[in-house]
Order: C-alpha cells, then sequence, then structure tokens
C-alpha cells in the first residue's frame, strides 16, 4: 500500500480534506487550512476562469477570421467594380478616362456625344455619296417608265426630300456640333439671340440701364400669334451652302431620314436588281449603324438629358460601389486591429491564469507531500491538460 500513489481529483480535494478532517486537523492543521483554501480556486480556476477565457479567445478568433474575409472579398469585390466601370467606359469610347476615377463623366460624356455625332453623320454623308445617285437614277427611270411624268422631272427629290438634301450637300462639309460649339462656362453661345447682362460685370450694367431709359420696350400681344400652331416634323433645316445641314443627332432629323432609308431598302429589295440589292444591303448596315450602334445610341444622347444623365448615374453607381466597398474594408481593418488588441491582452490574461494555476496545483502538492512524505501525491483531472 505504501508503495501506490495517493490520487486526489482537484474537483473533490475539497470533499476529500473534509472527510479526513479529525485526522487531518489534528496533525497537520497548517497543511490542512492551506489545502481547503487552495481546493475551492482550483476549482474555479479550471472550471470557470479558463474556460470562459478561452470561450472569448474563441469568438475573437472567429471574428477575427470573419474579418480577414470581409476585407478579402472588400479588395475583390473593388476590382470587379472598377473592370466593369472600365468595360463600360471602354465600350462607349471613353477608354482614356477608364483608368482615372477621379475624371469628369459627365464632361468625358458630352465630348464622346459630340465626336459620336460628328461620327454617324459622317457615316451618313459617305453612304449618301457612294449609293444613293446610283438610287436616285434607278428610281426615276422606274417611275418615268411606270408614272409617266406624275411626278414631276425629279420624283426622287419629291419623296424622299431628306435624301435628296443629303445627295445636294454630300460633299459640303461636315456642320460642327452644337456640344462644341459651348462657352466656356458650358452653356451654348447664340449670336442671333439678345443677349442679356444681369449686372454681374461692372461697366456693363450701366450701359444696360441708359439703354432701358432711352429706349423702353413695348410688348405686344398678337392674338393670331399666340394660336397654338402644329410642329412641322418633317420640315427640312436651313441650308447654309456650305455645311451639311442634316444632323442624326436631331431626333426630327433622325426619324425622317430612318423612314426615308427604309423606304429606299424596301424599294430595293422588292426591284431585286443585284446593284440595288447591294444598295439594299448597304442601307440596312446604315440604319442597323444609326439604330444600334454604341455610336449612334450616344448620338441620341444629345437631345436627351435624361439617357446622359443615366448613363453618368450608371458609372457613378460604380463608384459609389467601390467607395463601400473600400469603407467596409476600412471599417473592417479598424475592428480588425481592436480584435487583435483584446486577443493579446486576452493572451496575456490566459498565460497569467495558467502561472496562478501551476503555481497553485504547486502548492497543493507541497502540502500534500508534507502530509504524506513517504507516498507519492498526483493531483488528478482535466486541470493537468492545461498544465502539459
Amino acid at each position: 500500500m505504501a508503495s501506490q500513489p495517493i490520487s486526489v481529483h482537484y474537483k473533490q480535494m475539497e470533499e476529500w480534506l473534509e472527510d479526513r478532517k479529525s485526522v487531518f486537523s489534528r496533525r497537520h492543521k497548517r497543511e490542512y487550512s492551506e489545502l481547503l483554501c487552495i481546493a475551492p480556486r482550483l476549482r474555479q480556476m479550471v472550471q470557470y476562469d479558463i474556460p470562459a477565457l478561452e470561450k472569448q479567445m474563441k469568438k475573437d478568433e472567429t471574428a477575427l477570421d470573419e474579418c480577414h474575409r470581409v476585407c478579402e472579398e472588400a479588395v475583390k469585390t473593388q476590382q470587379k467594380l472598377r473592370e466593369r466601370r472600365s468595360t463600360l467606359l471602354r465600350e462607349y469610347g471613353i477608354e482614356l478616362a477608364a483608368a482615372d476615377e477621379e475624371f469628369d463623366v459627365a464632361l468625358a460624356l458630352r465630348q464622346r456625344v459630340g465626336a459620336a455625332c460628328a461620327q454617324v453623320n459622317s457615316a451618313f454623308q459617305k453612304n449618301t455619296c457612294a449609293r444613293m445617285r446610283l438610287f436616285k437614277e434607278e428610281y426615276n427611270a422606274f417611275l418615268a417608265r411606270t408614272a409617266d411624268g406624275r411626278y414631276g422631272a425629279d420624283p426622287f427629290a419629291c419623296h424622299f426630300p431628306w435624301l435628296q438634301r443629303a445627295l445636294t450637300e454630300a460633299e459640303y462639309q461636315p456642320a460642327a456640333s452644337s456640344l462644341e460649339a459651348t462657352c466656356a462656362g458650358g452653356e451654348e453661345v447664340d449670336a442671333a439671340v439678345p443677349q442679356i447682362d444681369w449686372g454681374d460685370d461692372g461697366g456693363g450694367a450701366a450701359g444696360v440701364c441708359e439703354g432701358l431709359a432711352t429706349a423702353p420696350v413695348h410688348i405686344n400681344w398678337d392674338a393670331t400669334d399666340m394660336e397654338a400652331r402644329p410642329v412641322e416634323d418633317d420640315a427640312l433645316p436651313a441650308a447654309d451652302g456650305l455645311h451639311f445641314s442634316i444632323d442624326l443627332a436631331s431626333a426630327r432629323h433622325r426619324v425622317n431620314v430612318m423612314a426615308e432609308l427604309e423606304a429606299v431598302s424596301c424599294f430595293c429589295r422588292e426591284r431585286g436588281s443585284a446593284d440595288l440589292l447591294e444598295c439594299a444591303t448597304e442601307t440596312e448596315a446604315l440604319r442597323s449603324f444609326l439604330s444600334n450602334s454604341k455610336d449612334g445610341e450616344l448620338a441620341r444622347m444629345k437631345e436627351s438629358y435624361r439617357a446622359m444623365g443615366n448613363f453618368v448615374d450608371r458609372v457613378d453607381r460604380f463608384q459609389q460601389q467601390i467607395l463601400a466597398a473600400h469603407n467596409r474594408s476600412v471599417s473592417h481593418q479598424a475592428k480588425m486591429r481592436d480584435v487583435e488588441e483584446e486577443l493579446g491582452a486576452l493572451q496575456k490574461e490566459r498565460e497569467a491564469l495558467l502561472s496562478r494555476l501551476r503555481s497553485l496545483r504547486g502548492e497543493a502538492l507541497m502540502h500534500l507531500e508534507r502530509m504524506f512524505p513517504e507516498r507519492k501525491i498526483l493531483i488528478v483531472g482535466d486541470l493537468n491538460k492545461y498544465l502539459t
């Protein structure tokens, strides 16, 4: 029996001591008293303090992993959004500004719309030079045979006034886009409209006042002029004899030109000659370009502030989402730093608890060995897993 070790479970140490109180309190009063103090502290630390601390550390480690995951996803999200934003800008030909996140989207779009208007009008002008003369000859010859002069000497000009204007001006210079003829403040300047002095520049105000004093303005309301009149949607634009007067960025111009191009295509398909079929193919390609191409879409934005605003909003939404992902990453990085600091403090606290546990266990073994000097003493239980 003397060779067998004495095993005392740390949870049952207090009860084990109480059962032997009559002997221990008389023979080993000091050791007995110390062990009665140590036993509940061992149980408190092993059963409650250390597990609670490790539970909080596990929670912080999980939060840290989540912060790392969110930050990585935020970086990937920002990259994907930048790529999608750049793809959209390149798709609409704003490639030079695609890499710059701070550029003025509205200004870049207005410049691109101006270039698209020029491209669309140029394509229409070139097609007119290439094919409309041949079509006009075929069309007039056909009606001369079938209509017997009913539509005059030039039926093409009667039935296709917009294409006739384009054919007449096929060699003219392209008209400058109104988007380019803007003043420094972004407002269009029209020399035909009287300019109003709002009093911003000192000298101009006096002249205006003098003019008002010497030449009062009389407004005459004419009931006839005030009557509503229908808008002539098919009226040809004014021509100056120098510049191509049709602007396909204008909805009114575009509707009339597209209708006449469709009529040309139908006539060519119905007649079916090789030359006319080739003309139909090119005319349909032009209509498709004007209707479906990005240049055509951009040109239509010239008169549609809503479409232009929607495009700017699309680009801005990417930037807003990029900023939201960036802010999410920044906030989680700050949270990560806080959690790391808390985890470091908990780690130090755990090490202090383990050191205290090791010390208490050593004290308990020392007192038990004094009580049983010839026996080997073991303190068993799950406290040993913290001390290995």
